[in-house]
């Protein structure tokens, strides 16, 4: 066995050649993100090491695989059930009252001078005319 053990051989490293990283070095950032000594800063609606993904806030990113013309991935964001938007920002529930109400325990909750089931009628005119411009 000792005769085994003499016969590998021995690789001594010296202190400079021990620090140096086989990591690939970051080059360039994607998407108008900048390069910093500790990676890229990338700029709103990105995200990833090389700001090659986009920043959804409750869904999935297509990344790379997105294509305007594509019938699977024509959005940036996959979004997941209840969002809608661009980054899948936007409450589908919200979207339902008109911007004229909140949806409380899944109805609108009209907001003053406003009616329906999505808010969508005004209450109050004032001379004839809709107060709250519909």
């Amino acid at each position: 066995m000792d005769s085994l053990l003499l016969a590998m051989p021995i690789l001594l490293l010296s202190s400079s050649q021990a620090s140096v990283s086989t990591a690939v070095p970051l080059t360039n950032c994607k998407n108008n993100g900048t390069l910093t000594p500790n990676g890229c800063i990338c700029k709103h609606a990105y995200t990833g090491k090389h700001c090659e993904d986009y920043a959804c806030v409750n869904g999935l990113s297509t990344g790379e695989s997105y294509d305007p013309e594509s019938v699977f991935f024509d959005r940036r964001c996959l979004c997941d059930v209840g969002w809608t938007g661009e980054l899948c920002e936007e409450s589908v529930l919200s979207t339902q009252c008109n911007g004229q109400g909140e949806m409380i325990n899944s109805s609108c909750a009209c907001y003053q001078y406003y009616a329906g089931a999505h808010c969508n009628f005004v209450t109050k005119c004032v001379h004839g005319q809709l107060s709250n411009g519909r």
